[in-house]
Parts: structure tokens; sequence; C-alpha cells
């Protein structure tokens, strides 16, 4: 039928009734995933230059009826469980999951991308996006990215952590999408970052990010980059800084492109390479003081032990014992030490010659 209407050049797509519905409203209103020849006129009228945005008599639009076609039946994820793969075992009225409903939207819109930049800060697509998350849906996460859709900073951050997004987390991965903004203007790298501290299992996420390419210089909506979150990662809480420092030598050291490294600067103005030498002068000063407090307050403990208790054997081992574990604390702590296994001299020196 539509090879008929296209063949004599009527205008179809643009049409509409009393109640101000396009031939796309009536499409979608009756829409099955089986049926190809509606989800084939459908495409038809797309490529005719039928809009998504047209409303109708009562507001509605055919992205709010595609969007309420997936959302049909969707099932209440109070009362389900997640199945191996991450995903929801839906129960649904019909035969047709939201897993499916999700597919026909990925090829009725693939070729039609364009259409879906011209919704972004809609609710519609703002539930669009939800279920596609909840679904674990990569092949829909990947039309809406490449597509410029805006996703929430929570939606993105919840992909990040939560571990049964890690089919989704992937599609961050690529290079086209490795530095995607989301409505703040946060990047995977900045979620993962922010995580760190209180959660460990970020460190592979934050590693597999930096191999992919994902830039510390990207700025959010606040001018806060990766790199700023960095420092504020190894800066955080007293003890392991050293740990820290080292770990964030070995993620600049994985940067693809070290000239970048030149431009790196954070937030107050210095640059990289001073601010982590900063830290490393702190960290080194933070040991000694540890240490020498530990070895004081052991050395003095003995002292009075053996004189008031008179047990000098105890006194002497005491203090012998504090004196060797401010040794190893401060050993094991040591800046030097612990960028030994990290790479950190050669990024350290292709840091410098690129600042020169």
């Amino acid at each position: 039928m539509f090879n008929l209407l296209a063949k004599n050049n009527i205008h179809i797509a643009y049409l509409g009734d009393e109640d101000g519905n396009t031939a796309l409203h009536c499409i979608l209103k009756s829409i099955h995933y089986k049926d190809y020849e509606w989800t084939n006129f459908a495409k038809f009228l797309l490529s005719k230059g039928a809009r998504l945005d047209v409303k109708n008599r009562e507001g509605e639009t055919p992205f709010d009826l595609l969007v309420d076609y997936v959302r049909m039946h969707f099932y209440d994820r109070h009362s389900s469980e997640r199945n191996a793969d991450g995903n929801y075992d839906f129960i649904c009225r019909d035969s047709r999951s939201p897993l499916q409903r999700l597919d026909l939207v990925v090829r009725l819109l693939s070729e039609h991308k364009d259409k879906l930049e011209d919704l972004n800060g809609t609710s519609k697509l703002g539930t669009l996006v939800n279920i596609v998350v909840d679904c674990n849906h990569k092949g829909a996460l990947d039309l809406l990215l490449e597509s410029n859709i805006r996703i929430s900073s929570y939606t993105l951050n919840k992909i990040v952590e939560w571990d049964f997004h890690e089919k989704i987390f992937d599609c961050f991965l690529h290079k086209n999408k490795i530095d995607y903004q989301d409505e703040s203007g946060d990047t995977a790298l900045h979620h993962a970052l922010r995580k760190l501290h209180s959660d460990k299992s970020m460190l592979c996420k934050v590693e597999s990010l930096v191999s992919a390419g994902a830039r510390f210089y990207v700025k959010n909506d606040q001018g806060e980059t990766p790199f700023d979150l960095l420092v504020e990662y190894v800066e955080k809480g007293f003890y392991g800084q050293a740990s820290r420092l080292s770990y964030a030598w070995k993620l600049l050291n994985e940067c693809e492109n070290k000239d970048v490294l030149r431009e790196l600067k954070y937030k107050d103005g210095t640059t990289a390479l001073d601010k982590l030498n900063e830290l490393r002068i702190k960290c080194r000063n933070t040991s000694i003081i540890v240490a020498s407090t530990l070895a004081v307050v052991g050395v003095a403990l003995g002292v009075a032990i053996a004189v008031y208790s008179g047990m000098l054997a105890l006194g002497i081992g005491i203090g012998v014992c504090c004196l060797v574990v401010a040794a190893i604390i401060y050993h094991c702590n040591s800046p030097a030490n612990l960028l030994k296994d990290s790479n950190a001299e050669v990024a350290i020196n292709q840091m410098a010659l690129v600042k020169l």
C-alpha cells in the first residue's frame, strides 16, 4: 500500500484527521510487535518526514504513543526478581515483553536518530530511558546515546554504580561514547571517581574507562573535572593516602595521549604534575609524622612500664615492637616505595617532558 502512495507522491505523512491525529498517530495506536507490515508502514512515514512530536487534540504525540506501547503491562518491579543476566523476569498480560517492545523501538528509529534528538527534555523520553536502563537493553541505550539524548545524572550514576547494569555500562567504553556527558555534564568517569572512596568495586570500572580513553579534563556544568575528583580521592581521609596516590599515578600512566597532560590542571589552576608532586611530598611528611609519633610513644611507654612497674624486659619489648612497627609503617606507606610498582616514574618523566 505504501509503495503505491510513494509512487503517486501522496504526502500522507503530513495529513491529519479532525482530531489532529496524523497517520503516524494511527499506526502507533495499533502497532504490534510481530506485525511487520504496521512497523514497516511506520518506518515509511518517518522516512517521508513524519514527526514524532506533533500533538493531537488530546495533547498526545506519536512518540508518547510509542513509549506507552513499550511500557504497556510493565511488570511491577517490587514483586519481581532479576535473572542471571541482570534483567527483570517480566510477567506481561500478553506475549510481548518490554524487551521485545524495545527491540521494535530500535528497528523503528535506528534510521531516524535525528528525530529523537528533538525530544530531549521531554518527560516521555525520560520514561523511555528509565525503561531501557531497567531492562538492561544495550541496543536501545546505544540508539539513545547515538541520538545525542541527554540522560539524567541519576540514571548515568545508576548505570555506573550498580553491578547488574554491567552490560549497558559497556556502552560507555566505546570511543565515541567514552566521554558522554549527562544532563549535569558529568561523564561515567566523574561518577565512578565520586564513588571510589566508599566503594572499592569502582576501581575496576575506573581503570576500564581510563584504558578505553576516558579523558581527565572534561568539565561538568560546575567546572569540575575527573582529575579534580581523583585528587580529592587521594586527599580524602588520613590513612592510606600514599597508596591512593600510587593508584592516581597508575591511572595517569594508562592515559593513551600523554600530550593532553600538559593542559591538565587542578581546579585551583595548579598543573597536574605540580599537584601530584605536592601530594607526594604531603604523603611523605605524613608517613614521617605517623612513624615518629608511634616510635616516641612506644619508647615512652616502654620506659614508663620499666620504671614504674619494674618490668624492664617488658618495657624494652614494647619499645622495640613500637619501633619496628613504626619502621614498617614508614616503609610501606612511603610514596617512594609505593610508586615503584606503578610505573609512576615513567608518567612523571613523560609529564615533565610534555610540560617543557
